[in-house]
């Protein structure tokens, strides 16, 4: 059940991280744009590890322990606040997977300013009276 959930969205990240790469190469937006991708591709693995080894949050009527963020790689529940936490164990196939989704996830979130910044350069329209960049007056 947990891989109707994980595996679309693990598929989701990953095209997503590449369209922008291929669009930024096929583009000729230049060398300074592939580098901002790897630089926000690296920071984006940063938060990926935050989101699949670190991120630990409860529900508001602290019965249920909740581990990685998007996709929950473990949980913990107790009946009663006084009583101690009680893990429930998920197989590893989908522990793996749900870790390897919060990681590209981090990635994916890190490159949406870079394909924004993309998009309005590509379909930009200049004001009227203006030239368009890289031309002069007269051509």
């Amino acid at each position: 059940m947990g891989f109707i959930v994980i595996l679309p969205l693990t598929w989701v990240t990953i095209w997503g991280t590449l369209s922008i790469h291929r669009w930024i190469i096929r583009g000729n937006f230049g060398k300074n744009w592939l580098r901002n991708f790897w630089v926000c591709g690296a920071a984006g693995i940063a938060i990926g590890m935050v989101f699949a080894f670190m991120v630990d949050y409860e529900t508001r009527n602290h019965l249920n322990q909740i581990q990685g963020f998007p996709i929950p790689y473990a949980m913990n529940n107790r009946e009663k606040i006084e009583d101690s936490w009680r893990a429930s164990e998920m197989p590893a196939a989908i522990r793996i997977t749900a870790r390897f989704t919060d990681l590209m996830s981090g990635v994916a979130l890190s490159l949406v300013p870079i394909a924004i910044a993309a998009f309005f350069k590509e379909n930009r329209t200049p004001l009227p009276g203006m030239r368009p960049p890289g031309t002069t007056e007269g051509t």
